[in-house]
C-alpha cells in the first residue's frame, strides 16, 4: 500500500521474515531468520539457474548463511559451518574464484574452514573479507589500490584471483570493513580507541583523506581527522562514506552530486565533515547506497 508519503510496505521481504538485506547494482539478496537466502534480480548474479528473477527465489546452500555481501554484480556469503561460497560476476577474481567470468549458482571459495569469517564487504570488482582473528582478506581488482596489496616494488598488484591475507594489516585489530566503488575503509581499534584507514580511488575525496593531486592510494592510510572521536560504525558504497561515533554523531564525506552527503549543497567533500543536521539528535544507525544515505536517530533530548 501506498500513502502520502510516497512508501509503501513491500510484502515481498515481509513474508519471509527478513534478517538482513543486501542489494548491488542490478539485484538483492535476503537472508531470513531461517539463514535461507533468497536473490531476485538479473542475469547470474541472483545465484539462481532460472536466471533473472522479477521475484525472490530461493538460493539453494548446503547450510544456514551466516553472512552476506553483494557487490555490483556478484555476492559471496558465509555459511554457519563456515563454508564461504560465491556468484555471479567473478571477472577479475572479484569473487575469489580465479578467473571464470561468472557463476549462476554459488560455488565454494577455496578459503578453508579454520578462519572464521565475521565479515564481507564487496565493492565494484573486489572483496574485503575479516575473520574472527581480525586478519583481512583480499581478492580482485586492485587497480586503484582498493585491496592495498602491493608488489616489492610499491605497485597495485591487479586481478588478485584468489584471497590472500593483506600483510600490511596483520598486526591491526580490524573490527570492521567496507567497500565502496573503487576504495576501501577500515574501522580500527587500538588501546581501546578507534581509528579509520583508507586506500584506493581517492578523487572527490572519497578516502577522507583531503584535497591530493594524486587519485589513487595504494596502501592503507590512516584517516587523521576522525582520531579521537570515538568512531564506532562506518558505511560505504558507490562514492561516499559516512562515520558514526559513541555520542550519536555522524560524519560524511566524498562525491556528492546528488546531495548524499546530507550537508545541505552538492558539493563534493574531501575530509570528513559532521552532519549539522543531527546536532540535536543522535543518530542510532546509518546505511550507504548508491547515490544516497539512510540513518535512524532519535531526540537526543
Amino acid at each position: 500500500e501506498t500513502g502520502g508519503s510516497g512508501m509503501s510496505i513491500l510484502e515481498a521481504f515481509s513474508k519471509y521474515n527478513t534478517l538482513f538485506l543486501e542489494a548491488g547494482e542490478t539485484h538483492t539478496a535476503i537472508v531470513n531468520t531461517d539463514g535461507e537466502l533468497y536473490t531476485s534480480g538479473t542475469g547470474n548474479q541472483t545465484g539462481s539457474s532460472s536466471g533473472s528473477n522479477k521475484t525472490l527465489t530461493k538460493v539453494t546452500t548446503k547450510d544456514r548463511v551466516k553472512t552476506l555481501s553483494c557487490g555490483s554484480n556478484f555476492t559471496i556469503f558465509a555459511t554457519e559451518s563456515n563454508e564461504l561460497y560465491g556468484f555471479g560476476n567473478n571477472a577479475e577474481g572479484r569473487c575469489g574464484l580465479s578467473w571464470n567470468a561468472g557463476y549462476s549458482a554459488p560455488q565454494l571459495i577455496d578459503f578453508g574452514t579454520s578462519k572464521i569469517v565475521k565479515q564481507i564487504a564487496c565493492g565494484n570488482n573486489h572483496t574485503l573479507i575479516v575473520t574472527e582473528d581480525r586478519n583481512v582478506y583480499g581478492s580482485g581488482g586492485n587497480e586503484n589500490g582498493q585491496l592495498g596489496i602491493t608488489d616489492e616494488y610499491g605497485n597495485s598488484q591487479h586481478g588478485i584471483q584468489t584471497f590472500r591475507v593483506i600483510s600490511d594489516l596483520v598486526k591491526k585489530n580490524v573490527i570492521q570493513a567496507v567497500a565502496g566503488h573503487t576504495f576501501s575503509l577500515l574501522l580500527i581499534q587500538e588501546s581501546g580507541k578507534t581509528y579509520l584507514m583508507a586506500a584506493g580511488e581517492s578523487a572527490g575525496g572519497k578516502l577522507g583523506l583531503g584535497s591530493s593531486p594524486g587519485t589513487q592510494v595504494k596502501v592503507f592510510t590512516r584517516l587523521s581527522a576522525l582520531d579521537g572521536v570515538g568512531v564506532n560504525f562506518i558505511a560505504a558504497k558507490k562514492k561516499h562514506c559516512v562515520a558514526l561515533t559513541k555520542k550519536g554523531e555522524v560524519y560524511s564525506w566524498g562525491i556528492n552530486e546528488f546531495g548524499q552527503l546530507g550537508h545541505g549543497h552538492l558539493e563534493n567533500v574531501t575530509k570528513p565533515k559532521k552532519i549539522a543536521f543531527f546536532k540535536d539528535k543522535q543518530v542510532l544507525a546509518a546505511s550507504a547506497l548508491y547515490n544516497s544515505t539512510l540513518f535512524i536517530a532519535k531526540s537526543a533530548n
